[in-house]
């Protein structure tokens, strides 16, 4: 089996917000959410995307950052 290549460039921080926005998640404070996604990374937070989303790439209500950071939070520090 060959190995895949991926040709796409990496997105700055800036885009990864932008593209976040434009999948309809609502973020209040630009400069927060900037500094979220240099310290946990797009990536990461990506894996909890899907259970806000009903349609791929798209959240569900207009889903605040906020929201969803603390439900992680909430689910990253529960003790089993």
């Amino acid at each position: 089996m060959s190995k895949r290549i991926y040709n796409k460039p990496p997105k700055t921080f800036q885009e990864q917000l932008q593209q976040l926005k434009d999948r309809n998640l609502t973020v209040e404070d630009d400069v927060k959410a900037l500094s979220i996604l240099t310290n946990i990374s797009y990536y990461r937070l990506s894996t909890y995307f899907l259970a806000y989303q009903s349609k791929k790439d798209w959240f569900d209500n207009n889903l605040l950052l906020n929201k969803l950071l603390i439900l992680i939070h909430l689910i990253e520090n529960y003790d089993y």
